[in-house]
């Protein structure tokens, strides 16, 4: 088998951004694999690769980690029990102890696979019950000889050590009788580059109506057309639909504005009426967008930018879309 991890060549080997694997099949003689990578990875970016290369596991190497695995367990569970004259105890929770052990036989395992892509699933239940049915106070024995109580408690001690161990034990033996392949090669592939593509610009033209005031009875807009540059907010390879097909536009107005009253209505400080919009894909270049437009109210004999006159209004406009590159020499 070979397992392939992808990491971002920034967060190296902290979090794994894609993971696969392929196993040779039965008739396979070759020396060749192919590895399918379904999640795509950012264009002019570096990313590593790890590659581990797994064998099947023989017999010894598997009794040698199941030996190596029930001392671990057995130095542990005695590492945290007490015995003293009148008790028998854990020196911490039964909970604590399980998350442990768990611990131990995932860290002793993590150079094993399962052919059928199984993992140790944790210890089971009875474990639990039988680490928090440890304690036992002496006077519970109800002896009255106290060479006697301490003699039931070191053989009440043995029995119940030796029972969690041959438990875990059967657990684990359980576990490594699955097909098992272990870990030979790793080969590590660092700052690998992604094919750098070029950069384009998305640039947005159409024709729109503001909206100035009134109702469906007494309607007063007007409408020009309108020309700027689009934002998408997500990329198709990596984002839903929705987002891949929504953009946030921004732009000017070619034409001023009239309104019902006939005053001019241009747009601030460039003399253009300004727009943002959240525009979204209908067809391949054609975009729906609303959104609002910053204006200022002029009259035939007012040239100069009134903070009293300036005001937002809606619209709605449909556009083409097209990208655009430059390439420039170096």
């Amino acid at each position: 088998m070979v397992e392939l991890n992808i990491y971002p060549g920034k967060d190296r080997k902290t979090k794994v951004f894609y993971s696969t694997y392929w196993m040779r099949s039965t008739s396979d003689n070759g020396n060749q694999f192919y590895l399918s990578v379904k999640s795509p990875l950012k264009q002019n970016d570096q990313y590593d690769f790890t590659l581990a290369f797994f064998k099947n596991a023989s017999r010894q190497e598997i009794t040698d980690t199941r030996e190596a695995l029930e001392e671990s367990i057995k130095n542990y569970i005695q590492s945290i029990t007490t015995q003293t004259s009148d008790r028998l105890s854990l020196n911490q929770s039964s909970e604590t102890t399980i998350k442990e052990l768990d611990k131990i036989v995932n860290q002793g395992l993590k150079n094993y696979r399962i052919v059928n892509q199984q993992t140790f699933q944790g210890f089971s239940d009875i474990i639990s019950k039988q680490l928090g049915s440890f304690n036992e106070k002496a006077e519970k024995l109800r002896k009255e000889d106290e060479n006697q109580t301490a003699n039931l408690l070191s053989e009440k001690y043995e029995n119940k050590i030796n029972a969690i161990l041959s438990q875990a034990n059967l657990e684990v033996q359980q576990f490594l009788n699955n097909e098992m392949l272990i870990l030979v090669e790793v080969k590590d592939v660092q700052d690998h580059p992604t094919v750098k593509q070029k950069n384009t610009i998305a640039i947005n033209g159409g024709y729109g109506g503001v909206w100035f005031k009134g109702n469906l009875n007494n309607f007063d807009y007007d409408h020009s057309p309108y020309i700027g540059l689009s934002f998408p907010l997500g990329k198709r390879a990596f984002s839903s639909k929705f987002w891949s097909n929504s953009s946030i536009s921004t732009g000017i107005f070619i034409l001023d504005f009239k309104d019902g009253d006939g005053n001019k209505v241009k747009g601030p400080i460039i003399q253009k009426p300004l727009y943002v919009a959240f525009g979204y894909k209908l067809f391949r270049f054609l975009r729906l967008n609303a959104g609002a437009v910053l204006l200022e109210r002029k009259t035939d004999n007012s040239n100069f930018v009134n903070a009293d006159k300036i005001f937002a209004r809606p619209f709605v406009g449909l556009s083409l879309e097209l990208n655009f590159w430059a390439d420039f020499a170096k």
